[in-house]
């Protein structure tokens, strides 16, 4: 009795980690796509802006709550 609730926890446990493993792949796609927008925007204005700026401006968004 004990081994199958062994098992079923086991099964949960594999489930959760396939769902956090898809959750962590779409979140690092969405800042990847979001990173290269980003850069894109940031080269256009990059020769007005000096390097303080911009690294502060990326900063900024890396330090966000979750």
């Amino acid at each position: 009795r004990a081994y199958e609730f062994l098992k079923k926890l086991h099964l949960k446990s594999i489930i959760w980690l396939k769902n956090m493993a898809k959750k962590k792949a779409k979140e690092t796609q969405k800042s990847t796509s979001n990173k290269k927008a980003e850069s894109k925007k940031n080269n256009s204005s990059a020769d007005t802006e000096d390097p303080k700026a911009l690294a502060a401006e990326i900063f900024k968004h890396l330090k966000k709550p979750r």
